[in-house]
């Protein structure tokens, strides 16, 4: 497979010398080396603080693939096996019309201005001159819109207000809500995850694998809702957290690529040591409830969840332009969801 950098992926030199490199984006910094004088340094040098589009770096592009910083462009093969096809039609004209067909409040959820626009996302993932499309090359385009969604910092803030609250049983509070956004994920993984069996084809075992891996997640979460004397964990969540859950499940019923595209947003990696909610807890000295925090980064980073959506669209089959549409209809009204919860969290709370 061959691989493009994101746009806003730029190089920086730490130490020439030593062929000491930085790659930066709005959401990672990562160092690396390369051999000093070598082909790859001698691109890297004529690119830095430029634009990185150039096929002098396509080696070194395939060395950083499993960062979301590059597009998977489409392939000529192999694929898999398993042909999709959409089996029912969405409301999918506008965000509106295909948020109100799952049952989320629309109008209060979404900028009316917005539409869909695909095709420049659909020609990039096309497959030559035939009209199916590279269900790996959307995912890797979808990703890149969605670290860009959620590239404000906005939790970061959050954090920090919350960290700023002198009242404790205030400041408590405020914890035990944050806590209980992932909780409510964790408590509703598996009946959200588990349709999708139906549709996997032979990414099933794969699949299984990963369902089984996040069971009891919620149960680890909510040991830190006790710590935080949050006697009564089943309040409601946040309405972007519903909603989030629920497009989750209407993809695993019905787009097996929508699904994969939004397990990817939610196992993407954290390039901190320290899960930041898990950090600010110790900062609030709730230590109890940050250690299941801990625990639960350190289950997912083991288990190199973030690898298991590409893993499970290599059985896929090249999709066709309906089902591709679809896929990145529920694809970007997840993304939405997800980065309007630090907002809903900060009017909640503030």
């Amino acid at each position: 497979m061959k691989f493009w950098p994101y746009e806003e992926v730029l190089f920086k030199a730490t130490d020439l010398s030593r062929g000491q490199f930085a790659l930066e984006c709005p959401w990672l910094t990562s160092e690396f080396e390369v051999v000093p004088n070598s082909k790859n340094f001698q691109a890297l040098t004529s690119h830095i603080d430029k634009p990185t589009l150039s096929p002098d770096l396509a080696e070194l592009w395939a060395g950083l693939s499993t960062l979301p910083i590059v597009y998977h462009l489409p392939r000529l093969y192999p694929f898999g096996t398993d042909a999709h096809f959409a089996k029912e039609v969405l409301a999918c004209e506008s965000p509106s019309s295909c948020a109100q067909s799952l049952g989320i409040e629309a109008d209060a959820f979404f900028e009316k201005e917005w539409t869909w626009d695909h095709d420049a996302i659909l020609k990039m993932a096309a497959i030559g001159d035939c009209a199916f499309y590279d269900p790996i090359t959307l995912l890797s385009i979808a990703r890149r819109f969605h670290y860009l969604d959620c590239s404000d910092n906005k939790i970061d803030e959050l954090y920090q207000k919350v960290a700023s609250i002198q009242d404790i049983p205030t400041r408590k509070q405020a914890l035990a809500t944050l806590v209980r956004q992932n909780h409510y994920v964790t408590e509703q993984c598996q009946s959200s995850l588990e349709p999708a069996m139906d549709l996997a084809g032979s990414a099933a075992q794969d699949l299984a694998s990963f369902m089984n891996a996040e069971r009891g997640h919620d149960k680890l979460l909510g040991r830190s809702l006790l710590a935080l004397n949050a006697q009564s964990p089943s309040w409601a969540a946040l309405d972007a957290t519903q909603a989030l859950m629920n497009i989750l499940r209407v993809s695993a019923e019905k787009n097996f690529l929508a699904f994969c595209i939004n397990l990817d947003f939610f196992e993407k990696p954290q390039f901190k040591e320290k899960d930041g909610l898990a950090e600010l807890l110790e900062n609030s000295a709730e230590f109890t409830a940050a250690k299941s925090l801990h625990i639960h980064k350190k289950i997912n980073d083991e288990g190199g969840h973030e690898s298991v959506p590409l893993t499970l669209l290599t059985h896929m089959r090249p999709v066709d332009k309906v089902y591709a549409h679809q896929a990145l209809c529920l694809a970007e009204l997840a993304s939405f969801a997800i980065a309007q919860i630090p907002y809903q969290l900060e009017s909640c709370l503030f």
